[in-house]
């Protein structure tokens, strides 16, 4: 799929997916794995790099008029994860986590 032209709204969608990489996917527990040694500093500028660049990506299918008649019907299936344990899909509500980083009070 290509990339359309530049919307408006495109620097919008570049610091949006940096803020939701950082505070919503960086700032859990994928940082204690890599505190304790689990996942190299390499390791983690690459798993930062992929988070960054695909939640860039869905922000724009998901938003861009470009990709709506494409993309919107992919986006009404449900998301489910499947637990390891006996491969049952489970699909998670979202609840409101109250504050995202301690440091910032957010």
């Amino acid at each position: 799929m290509e990339f359309p032209d530049k919307t408006p709204a495109d620097d919008d969608f570049k610091d949006l997916a940096l803020r939701m990489a950082l505070h919503c996917v960086r700032n859990t527990v994928i940082e204690n794995y890599h505190t304790n040694g689990g996942i190299s500093d390499l390791e983690m500028m690459a798993f930062n790099k992929e988070v960054v660049n695909k939640l860039y990506s869905f922000l724009q299918l998901y938003f861009n008029p470009a990709y709506r008649d494409v993309c919107r019907a992919a986006f009404k299936t449900p998301v489910c994860f499947t637990s390891h344990m006996d491969g049952t899909p489970r699909c998670l509500m979202p609840v409101f986590a109250g504050r995202l980083n301690s440091q910032t009070n957010l």
